[in-house]
């Protein structure tokens, strides 16, 4: 009974998804025993593979009590929101060439074979991994990250950050004409105080690149 697991766990979490006329509805609930706490998110989608891709981010949203759901996810309505029809990659080559749209980066070059740059704001340039897999084109940061990839931050803090080795990476879904990259990023998050470094963090940030 609820009555019981409310006994045995911290949280009960539960989902639904349903088939509208016009998309996909998920439905996810989280209930605290602590506090009776319910949250709730209700968001339509126009295919599977968009629920796939934002799971990570609304499971974080749900559990994170800071976030607004009624005004992230406007509840108060069923209406979907104007999302691009993502479908799988098929093809590393087909994206090749200059995209843009992300805060922090000026322009990433996907080239054949699955080698890439992204040139960050900051005028520093990385060097990218990018490939398919199970449908989603990833991309991620080649090797190590240089202290001047940390340029906001304290010289002995941004040394010890690329010292912890974390870096970037991208998980992408493509628009039908091959112009819209719609997915998340894995971002670095540093948290210090003085010259301590307290925390390397990662987290999980929607994004679109949209080619040049």
């Amino acid at each position: 009974s609820e009555t019981d697991a409310r006994q045995r766990f911290d949280y009960v979490f539960a989902g639904k998804i349903t088939g509208l006329e016009n998309g996909i509805q998920l439905e996810l609930m989280l209930k605290n025993a602590s506090d009776d706490i319910t949250r709730r998110i209700s968001k339509i989608y126009q295919s599977v593979n968009l629920i796939l891709l934002d799971s990570r981010v609304l499971v974080s949203d749900i559990f994170d009590k800071s976030v607004n759901l009624s005004v992230t996810y406007n509840l108060e309505t069923s209406v979907p929101k104007e999302d691009v029809e993502a479908a799988e990659v098929k093809n590393i080559d087909i994206l090749s060439g200059s995209w843009h749209g992300e805060e922090g980066l000026e322009r990433v070059e996907l080239m054949r074979g699955g080698r890439g740059i992204a040139l960050l704001s900051s005028g520093i340039t990385i060097l990218l991994q990018v490939r398919v897999h199970e449908g989603f084109l990833t991309v991620n940061q080649s090797g190590k990250p240089p202290p001047r990839q940390f340029i906001n931050l304290p010289d002995e803090i941004a040394k010890k950050a690329a010292e912890a080795g974390k870096t970037p990476s991208w998980k992408f879904l493509v628009s039908a004409d091959n112009k819209i990259l719609i997915g998340e990023k894995i971002d670095i998050e540093i948290v210090y105080h003085g010259d301590n470094l307290v925390s390397v963090n990662e987290v999980i940030k929607k994004v679109r690149w949209i080619k040049n």
